[in-house]
């Protein structure tokens, strides 16, 4: 709570009287603005109330006065019934139950339509061998370069059909061979 709670009516801030009906102090240097400045004040605070009123989710027709009366909640009593007569209007009726069977039978029905063997691939049952992951890695590179030998292969070819201007068959059978990998 802020001081103004506290404050005598008839006194400012500064603790000099009031003159009476307008609001202002007897001492000259002050001006008429004061009494202003105390209505602005406390209508900020009424606004600031409401507005935490409002966050908290009590609305504007609930006051503290009905707290203030003694008016306590009532227990409610889900778990248990009580034994007291003065408690039994706070006790909840018995719930129904929910027929679940209808839902579980379809999503059963679902899952039999759903559940297809899948046929077991050997290649995935297989260890890898421990390097597998090396190769993945290196496979893009190897194409690249395999690319590029074949290239260079055919100018091979090419150039000694120019220098030997000889017979085709025998320039394609002089070629090395070409990189191939061996499995060990």
């Amino acid at each position: 709570m802020t001081t103004l709670d506290h404050e005598p009516d008839d006194q400012t801030e500064a603790g000099l009287p009031i003159q009476a009906g307008l609001g202002t102090l007897n001492n000259s240097t002050t001006t008429p603005e004061i009494g202003d400045l105390r209505n602005e004040a406390l209508r900020r605070k009424e606004r600031l109330i409401r507005l935490r009123k409002q966050a908290r989710g009590e609305t504007s027709t609930q006051s503290t006065d009905s707290t203030e009366s003694g008016d306590l909640p009532k227990p409610i009593f889900r778990n248990y019934r009580p034994v007291s007569d003065v408690l039994k209007p706070g006790q909840l009726p018995d719930s129904s139950m929910v027929n679940l069977d209808v839902h579980v039978s379809e999503q059963l029905e679902a899952a039999k339509a759903q559940a297809v063997v899948d046929e077991v691939n050997l290649f995935n049952l297989a260890p890898r061998k421990p390097d597998w992951d090396l190769k993945r890695g290196v496979e893009k590179k190897l194409r690249k370069l395999e690319r590029r030998t074949q290239r260079v292969i055919a100018e091979l070819i090419r150039e000694r059909l120019k220098n030997s201007e000889s017979n085709l068959d025998v320039a394609v059978n002089q070629q090395p061979t070409p990189f191939t990998r061996t499995k060990n």
